[in-house]
């Protein structure tokens, strides 16, 4: 069945794109969409949706979206309700699609890689329910696009709240034409010196545009503060008190 479709069964089962259909009417109305055990997967990378599952007892909603889209409260109640009692598990029980994507730019991850990211814990919150994210979500680079020559340090396990956060971020430097600071971030506030790898002009056709920020890689940024900090800052440090104390002459 060709994508154009599905898009049309799917937006038929969900009456335009405006209710949650469960995992059980897909199964039954529309089969080719539906996704077994192995879960999405790319089935719904032409849309924008989440995802409600049932951990335990706790009701998780998981949402992929090119916009900043939220199920609407009533409506996600009412599906809470219809689902109580449902066997415990980590299944999808039902999908709230919000919309068809305007940027359908493939950006497919290897198996293996998508795989193993997704089995380590985020890197920002630690949460270990996590997606596998590109670490260049400007996606302009070709490399990293192709299956056959994209790297495993391409990408990184974030949360879908931390995701949806780094998202934001990207859409406002894309609006502003800087890029943002860890600076902004409160736990980062206390460090008394700028992070100078940091760079500050916007430009969405550079692949190195967003190498060495905070949500491009947060480990390796905590990396580069801890080698700042004991490499450079006491050579800095020293410098200054040298010159301070005539002990050291600036050539004019």
């Amino acid at each position: 069945m060709s994508h154009e479709s599905k898009l049309e069964q799917l937006i038929g089962i969900t009456d335009n794109f405006t209710k949650i259909v469960s995992t059980t009417e897909i199964k039954e109305k529309c089969p080719e969409l539906y996704w077994g055990g192995n879960g999405l997967g790319d089935r719904l990378g032409k849309v924008n949706y989440s995802s409600i599952s049932k951990i335990g007892e706790e009701i998780h909603v998981d949402t992929y979206s090119e916009n900043d889209d939220k199920i609407p409260d009533e409506i996600l109640n009412q599906f809470k309700d219809s689902i109580k009692g449902s066997k415990k598990g980590r299944s999808i029980l039902g999908l709230f699609v919000y919309s068809i994507r305007k940027n359908t730019q493939q950006r497919s991850i290897r198996k293996d890689i998508r795989k193993n990211i997704r089995s380590l814990s985020c890197v920002v919150c630690g949460t270990h329910k996590t997606i596998c994210d590109h670490k260049n979500d400007l996606y302009n680079d070709t490399r990293v696009l192709s299956l056959e020559t994209q790297l495993f340090s391409d990408f990184q396990p974030l949360c879908n709240h931390c995701n949806l956060q780094k998202r934001q971020i990207c859409k406002t430097e894309q609006q502003t034409g800087k890029v943002f600071s860890a600076k902004n971030i409160e736990r980062y506030k206390c460090y008394h010196f700028d992070f100078p790898w940091e760079k500050k002009v916007f430009d969405k056709n550079d692949i190195n545009c967003k190498n060495g920020t905070y949500w491009f890689d947060p480990v390796e940024f905590d990396k580069n503060i801890y080698y700042y900090s004991v490499g450079v800052i006491p050579i800095i440090t020293e410098i200054k008190y040298k010159i301070k104390t005539n002990k050291l002459k600036l050539i004019a």
